[in-house]
């Protein structure tokens, strides 16, 4: 069931990747926030124009973590430093995760324009951009 669940996830993936725009970001199109469920909660990421991020995850009104680090592109990724990641379904108040340097998230632009950052395939787990960040 989890290899069957793991394999759609990954067509989808491959799929939509296959429809999206391949052109790399350039600094300018990357700042926003973003929004993508995980660990039961909602995480939000707001990219800033200077290089920096902050990062929350809530579960209902709760935060669990709060954490900040560096992006930058390399290629078709946004690469974070200092991301607070850990096993999906581990995240809870008491164990909000590990700091992680060089995070890669796949750029993806979708064929109506929609923007998302795409950190773990095999999990479909990716954050979608809710707003432009002039920041």
């Amino acid at each position: 069931m989890k290899t069957a669940f793991a394999l759609t996830v990954l067509i989808l993936t491959v799929a939509l990747y296959g429809c999206a725009d391949q052109t790399p970001p350039t600094p300018a199109e990357v700042p926003g926030t973003y929004v993508g469920k995980y660990g039961g909660g909602k995480e939000v990421f707001d990219i800033r124009t200077d290089g920096s991020f902050k990062q929350l995850l809530t579960v209902g009104t709760t935060p669990l973590y709060t954490n900040s680090g560096t992006w930058r592109i390399r290629g078709q990724f946004v690469v974070f430093d200092g991301m607070c990641r850990q096993a999906r379904g581990q995240t809870t108040a008491h164990n909000p995760g590990r700091k992680t340097d060089n995070v890669q998230g796949l750029w993806v632009i979708g064929d109506k324009g929609w923007r998302a950052i795409s950190f773990d395939v095999d999990v479909g787990y990716q954050i979608e951009r809710q707003a432009a960040n002039r920041k």
